[in-house]
């Protein structure tokens, strides 16, 4: 019981981005208008000050408080469970709308122009197999050279690299 109420309260201090929302709130007087005054704080400054993300908005993108709603909401349902909380304080909330992107693809002048800069600087090999397989970023970058079966022109995927800090790491890729 105690560790339900720990990962939902965990979850919305780290989520929010600050421990304002969750200090002070006991998970039963936890209402939906809090949680989406949370939804929309991170759509408007949820994002960490990086280096790499200067330029960018300061909110998180709509797909990424869409999954934090997930992860409350299953919190929410569990603690339902186990008898912590009567209703889910989630349900009713307002999240954003999917984003429909369409796919932007190179013309053929530019393609040829971004393989002729691959071969150049020696990646040509590295973004033909992601273009021709549809690996993952860390699937491609956990390759190693007995990964690859010439006889048979086979490629086993058996590991990943995952971005962590402070560095990369290598795991067993996801099922």
């Amino acid at each position: 019981m105690k560790k339900v109420v720990a990962v939902l309260l965990a979850a919305l201090m780290i989520l929010s981005c600050t421990a304002a929302l969750a200090e002070n709130i006991k998970l039963d007087k936890l209402t939906t208008l809090q949680i989406q005054k949370l939804y929309n704080k991170l759509l408007s400054e949820g994002r960490f000050d990086r280096p790499e993300a200067k330029g960018q908005p300061k909110g998180l993108s709509g797909k990424t408080v869409r999954n934090i709603h997930t992860v409350i909401h299953s919190a929410c349902e569990k603690a339902i469970m186990e008898r912590l909380l009567a209703v889910n304080p989630t349900k009713g909330c307002r999240l954003p709308k999917k984003e429909r992107t369409e796919m932007k693809v190179l013309p053929p002048e530019k393609l040829a122009h971004f393989f002729r800069e691959a071969k150049e600087t020696g990646v040509f090999e590295l973004y033909y197999l992601d273009l021709s397989t549809g690996l993952r970023r860390g699937e491609l970058l956990g390759l190693k050279w007995n990964d690859i079966n010439f006889e048979t022109r086979t490629l086993q995927v058996k590991r990943q690299i995952q971005r962590t800090r402070p560095q990369a790491q290598c795991s067993s890729p996801q099922k």
